[in-house]
């Protein structure tokens, strides 16, 4: 029973478009971070609830830290030659202290 409560858990966690992740470097942390990919943050890992199996498993790499937010990265060129242009990155990132929209997620808990 509780196998297939989890299973169903599971099913219902919306992964496309909501959420990113990266196997190589801690974007639970501000940049650049010195930790290791598993010295995550918790606040920010919206499956922290799903590696707890996998440690067990011996298989931790197997699950990647998700994190709710976005992702997006631009080059921007400003001349002719390969070296007239610069890479921009965005991560914006929610914690899971503050679930929900924007808007109803204020004032839900003591941090908030």
């Amino acid at each position: 029973a509780q196998d297939a409560a989890g299973l169903e858990r599971l099913r219902e966690f919306a992964v496309n478009d909501y959420h990113f992740y990266c196997e190589t470097m801690d974007l639970t942390r501000p940049f650049p971070s010195a930790e290791d990919v598993l010295g995550y943050d918790p606040e920010w890992c919206w499956n922290h609830w799903l590696t707890s199996a996998f440690e067990d498993a011996g298989m931790r790499l197997w699950c990647p830290v998700l994190l709710q937010g976005l992702f997006c990265s631009k080059t921007i060129r400003f001349g002719a030659a390969a070296a007239d242009a610069i890479s921009v990155a965005l991560i914006s990132r929610k914690s899971i202290a503050n679930p929900g929209t924007r808007y109803n997620a204020r004032g839900l808990n003591a941090v908030a």
